[in-house]
């Protein structure tokens, strides 16, 4: 539905998901991966927050419709065979995950080595080490800028978490 709405998010193009903290940007991001992923296409996930074991488990809990909780609490028979399932086939995927501390250059030079890349998805925006400016409005500004260029220049779809700031809620 929301690709119906946004018309697809296509090569040379930057998409921003702005929203406040917890409200499922991260979710979003990684169902566009999974979809890119879906259609053979290489993607790249780049987050400052999450590490390669916490978005295999969403991943996992996604592909094979299970709750998250479910593997905190344990997993059932029926759970396990079901992510068992899906593992063969996320193994196979031209998924390229990074966790740490970034740049939009270390960024573009990740991207640089990555066969068939689609789309490259940041993780968020404002936790990138990029210094420009004297406010934060400025190198945001800045950053932007550079995932558009990046876009442009890749020939690829980027899109980026950027979190709202809580003191505009009334």
């Amino acid at each position: 539905k929301v690709d119906e709405l946004i018309e697809g998010l296509g090569p040379g193009q930057l998409m921003l998901v702005a929203a406040r903290p917890g409200v499922g940007k991260t979710s979003i991001l990684q169902q566009a991966a999974l979809y890119n992923l879906s259609l053979g296409h290489g993607v790249a996930f780049f987050s400052v927050e999450m590490t390669g074991e916490d978005m295999a488990k969403r991943q996992l809990s996604q592909e094979a419709r299970i709750p998250m909780r479910a593997f905190y609490q344990g997993l059932s028979e029926e759970q396990w065979a079901k992510v068992q399932g899906v593992v063969g086939t996320s193994a196979e995927a031209n998924w390229h995950f990074q966790h740490g501390g970034f740049t939009t250059l270390s960024i573009a030079n990740a991207c640089d080595c990555i066969q068939n890349l689609a789309l490259v998805v940041v993780d968020y925006v404002q936790l990138l080490e990029d210094k420009y400016g004297h406010t934060e409005n400025d190198r945001v500004g800045y950053i932007s800028r550079q995932l558009k260029l990046l876009a442009q220049m890749r020939d690829v779809a980027v899109m980026a978490a950027s979190q709202l700031n809580r003191g505009l809620e009334f």
